[in-house]
């Protein structure tokens, strides 16, 4: 019998071994691989708040100062300048043309003694194409500037930098409860030495087969009788047990699954936020790109116009130097028709240099209006530059890369935590490990069918047998399992 048993007992005790490994197995998922994914899911967490954060703040200060800037643009009153410009370039034009032909017309009655005031009107007339063409340029270039600012302030103020109805706060995703317990799973994984016990006991009280009185035989028939009535009742507890092991193992990998899956939803609300702020912020980007681009370009048009205005004003001198030879022309003659010319050309020359300082004051305005916004938009791209440029050299870009490795961490781990694995393994182990208790108690029973059959009937009849088989004992440890003491969890 101890030959077998022994046998027997190592061929069950690797049952256990193979039970418990799986518990186990599934404990040190749950303690080791859940926890750095939910250490990894909370600095996603975290880290998402930050960036959306800072990018939030950044875009506020932005928004601030641009609105600012668009607020004390008074459109109205640039557009009104320009209207005036635009007015005073058509007067002096039409003075201009008007004197070149009233000087023209009143030269004709003179002959040859007005032909150098006729060559003065007629370079009069070719000085009004001249100033003609050059004022029509500056207007243009004007108007140019003037309409890439009001897209730029309509832009800003008909759509915003950032839509009213966007946001830069994440979605508030509610902390889960962990549900699955490891604490009962270990508890459970604690049973087999109580069963080992019972088996030693039994082994060891039934291996006892030589007798030398019948007290003796008594006993030992007694112990057998208790053996074989406690093996039947050993198997049926460990069946028991076994079920209710699976159905605590069948409840933690449900609730641990739900774990997983809470944490892969939390992941992908937190991945979809973030795009959708990173393309908002991409939006401001362009925006900024696209606005800051339209306000430089009139750094050429500016330079134009100023130029042109510089040809205006050399070509004022030129005005100049005809208004004198007509003044002296005019004195020389000593008609009294032509003063009132000289007295055209001077109030013309008045207004066309109260115009080109005008100008030159309006130039001043709109670069340093366009400075002002040039700075605004540079510093908007700076502070930007880091929400703008590529996702891996910023935050947002190790954040997006740390939800796409935990997304590759929950791909593996539910290649490697199969239910169906876990379970079948544990299903084929416990059959085995029943059909091995069940040979161990036919072994035993057949023991005990020898040892009875080798008693004869003076020995059964006897009084000092039935005396040793009533007092017969057998030690009990599964009678006493609730007192056992075991380990506790807090």
């Amino acid at each position: 019998m101890s030959v077998k048993f022994e046998s027997l007992k190592n061929e069950i005790n690797d049952c256990f071994y193979e039970i418990v490994g799986i518990i186990n197995e599934i404990v040190g998922h749950r303690t080791d691989s859940f926890t750095d994914m939910l250490a990894i899911s909370e600095e996603i967490q975290k880290g998402s708040e930050s960036f959306v954060g800072e990018t939030d703040k950044v875009i506020n200060v932005i928004s601030e100062d641009i609105n600012s800037k668009i607020e004390n643009l008074n459109m109205e009153k640039m557009k009104q300048d320009i209207v005036e410009a635009t007015s005073t370039f058509i007067a002096i034009t039409e003075e201009l043309e008007l004197l070149s032909y009233n000087t023209i017309c009143r030269t004709m009655a003179l002959g040859d003694k007005g032909s150098t005031i006729t060559h003065i009107s007629k370079e009069i007339k070719k000085y009004s194409t001249t100033v003609k063409s050059l004022l029509d340029i500056i207007s243009s270039n004007f108007n140019d500037m003037f309409a890439r600012f009001k897209n730029v302030a309509d832009h800003l103020v008909e759509h915003k930098l950032v839509p009213t109805d966007s946001s830069f706060e994440v979605e508030t995703v509610e902390d889960f409860v962990i549900t699955s317990d490891v604490s009962v799973l270990i508890e459970n994984s604690q049973f087999h030495d109580i069963f080992m016990q019972e088996m030693e006991i039994i082994n060891e009280a039934v291996s006892k087969a030589d007798f030398d009185t019948p007290y003796e035989a008594g006993l030992i028939f007694g112990v057998y009788e208790k053996a074989t009535a406690k093996l039947d009742f050993i198997k049926y507890s460990l069946q028991d047990k076994l079920e209710g092991i699976k159905l605590v193992m069948g409840d933690f990998i449900y609730t641990f699954n739900t774990d997983l899956q809470n944490i892969a939803s939390k992941t992908n609300i937190l991945r979809s936020e973030l795009k959708r702020v990173t393309e908002l912020s991409n939006n401001v980007c362009t925006t900024i790109d696209t606005l800051g681009e339209s306000i430089n370009e009139t750094r050429a048009v500016l330079y134009k116009t100023r130029g042109s205005v510089g040809v205006l004003a050399k070509h004022s001198k030129t005005f100049r130097n005809l208004v004198v030879i007509t003044a002296v022309e005019v004195a020389r003659i000593n008609d009294e028709s032509l003063r009132s010319v000289v007295v055209s050309m001077n109030e013309t020359e008045d207004e066309l240099n109260g115009l080109i300082d005008k100008l030159h004051s309006n130039i001043d305005m709109w670069e340093n209006l366009r400075n002002d916004f040039m700075n605004t938009f540079e510093t908007a791209r700076v502070d930007m530059s880091g929400l703008c440029q590529a996702q891996s050299d910023n935050k947002r870009g190790d954040v997006m890369q740390k939800t796409l490795d935990l997304d590759g961490e929950l791909n593996n781990f539910r290649e490697i935590f199969m239910a169906d694995k876990y379970f079948n393994f544990f299903e084929s182990t416990t059959g085995k490990l029943i059909d091995l208790f069940s040979e161990f108690n036919e072994s035993v029973q057949e023991a005990f069918m020898e040892f009875n059959n080798s008693l004869g009937d003076d020995i059964l009849s006897d009084d000092e047998f039935t005396r040793g088989r009533n007092e017969a004992e057998l030690k009990d440890i599964l009678a006493t399992e609730d007192s056992q003491s075991s380990v506790e969890f807090f």
